[in-house]
């Protein structure tokens, strides 16, 4: 029991000693996870990954399949941004009435239920946000001159033990 106590004490310490540090990073990763999902969607409303067969069309002379492939292309760029700015308005409305009608802590609420996962679409794969508080032990693999040694020293015991009986 007194083992897990310490155990947490050091990561009660360790956490709330970085408690800041950790408050600036999800900020800033949350941030940089704004600026991706907004890439991300301007992407998608783009239909970027058509570019290559209109070029591949272009390219090849095929006027007709560069033809049907770019109005295929404004008609679903069209939508795609309709529902962007959709998706716009819907959010500024909810902001809005959060912010008016809803109460004083609302949208810090709401901004507490955001940023976290705002900080993990940031935050590049891989990457933890908060380390542990554990400390890997430090390992070293042992040298043909230790092993040596211990068998040595082993030998002698032994030596030892058939002389005088004894250990030492």
């Amino acid at each position: 029991m007194a083992v897990f106590v310490v155990v947490q004490w050091h990561r009660s310490r360790y956490h709330g000693l970085r408690f800041p540090l950790y408050v600036l990073a999800v900020a800033a990763w949350a941030v940089i996870g704004v600026l991706r999902l907004a890439a991300a969607q301007i992407r998608w409303a783009w239909l970027l990954e058509q570019h290559g067969l209109r070029s591949e069309a272009a390219a090849a002379g095929a006027t007709n399949e560069w033809l049907r492939l770019h109005k295929e292309a404004k008609e679903t760029r069209k939508v795609r941004h309709l529902l962007l700015l959709g998706e716009l308005a819907a959010l500024g409305i909810a902001v809005l009435v959060l912010v008016r009608l809803g109460p004083w802590w609302a949208p810090w609420a709401a901004l507490a239920v955001a940023v976290p996962f705002l900080a993990r679409a940031g935050r590049p794969g891989g990457y933890r946000i908060v380390s542990p508080a554990i400390v890997p032990p430090d390992y070293s693999p042992p040298t043909h001159e230790i092993i040596s040694r211990a068998l040595g020293s082993r030998e002698l015991a032994l030596e030892h033990r058939s002389i005088w009986g004894t250990d030492y």
